[in-house]
């Protein structure tokens, strides 16, 4: 069997948050918009005087970093030697790694994008994004889009 690579790139996203007030809600179609913001870009309307904020992603993670978000997964052992799930240090780490900056509006002050000294998201700005939910919306978009890849290399032979 030959491993087949896909053509889909997801190395370079411009993602808009649901609670962004540029959003035109009556003429957008965020359900589309969420299942692939690459290909269904156009599903957002924005408001006539309104920007949104972008947030640049890089789902194309490396093999250390895939590594520490597979870490991340887990809590620990239970009573009966079963894996605890840790969701919420899944989803910092997820969004820590992935997000690589944020395009604000001209004009507006936002969100300032800071990184730690390993050159990732610092933890002042995952705490303003968590405030607002962003930092589980970037968690959920991670494993809608990169559970393709997940569900291929599973399907491998040993």
């Amino acid at each position: 069997m030959a491993i087949e690579l896909s053509d889909r790139r997801l190395s370079a996203i411009r993602y808009v948050s649901r609670v962004d007030d540029a959003i035109d809600k009556e003429n957008s179609n965020r359900d589309e918009y969420e299942e692939d913001p690459v290909r269904n870009a156009d599903s957002l309307v924005f408001l006539e005087d309104k920007e949104p904020t972008y947030f640049i992603l890089n789902f194309e993670v490396n093999a250390r970093e895939a590594s520490m978000i597979k870490d991340s997964q887990a809590k620990g052992l239970d009573d009966d030697k079963q894996v605890v799930m840790s969701m919420g240090k899944w989803a910092l780490t997820v969004c820590k790694i992935v997000l690589k900056g944020i395009v604000n509006p001209k004009g507006v002050k936002g969100i300032p994008f800071k990184k730690d000294g390993r050159g990732y998201v610092a933890d002042a700005t995952l705490d303003k994004l968590h405030k607002f939910g962003i930092v589980d919306e970037i968690w959920q978009l991670y494993l809608n889009l990169t559970k393709e890849e997940t569900e291929e290399a599973e399907e491998l032979p040993n």
